[in-house]
């Protein structure tokens, strides 16, 4: 599974106990360092299981699910080309400050 924008990790970690394994990319540094509400720590220091990386990419393989939790405004076919054949991917697609449609 690749999660593309990790957040604090919430998703993260349960895609981790649905998932053999959880990629999860976030391009800003300060939301995937930042605490869950009501934690003192982000969640990904509970999830030794979740690989984190910290740059703007689409990580390194190919995924059986691709899972982008930021808006955009056409999925880019790099991130298609990524998929297995019969994987699946979900993203929300429109503009960033109007109606968005969740694409499969």
């Amino acid at each position: 599974m690749l999660e593309i924008g990790t957040g604090s990790g919430y998703q993260a970690a349960v895609l981790s106990r649905l998932c053999a394994h959880v990629l999860t990319i976030e391009r800003y540094r300060t939301l995937s360092t930042r605490p869950a509400t009501g934690s003192k720590h982000s969640l990904l220091q509970y999830r030794g299981d979740v690989r984190r990386r910290l740059r703007h990419s689409t990580g390194a393989g190919d995924f059986d699910r691709i899972i982008v939790t930021a808006a955009m405004e056409k999925i880019p076919e790099k991130l298609q080309e990524r998929l297995l054949p019969r994987g699946i991917l979900i993203a929300p697609v429109g503009p960033h400050h109007g109606t968005q449609t969740l694409v499969r």
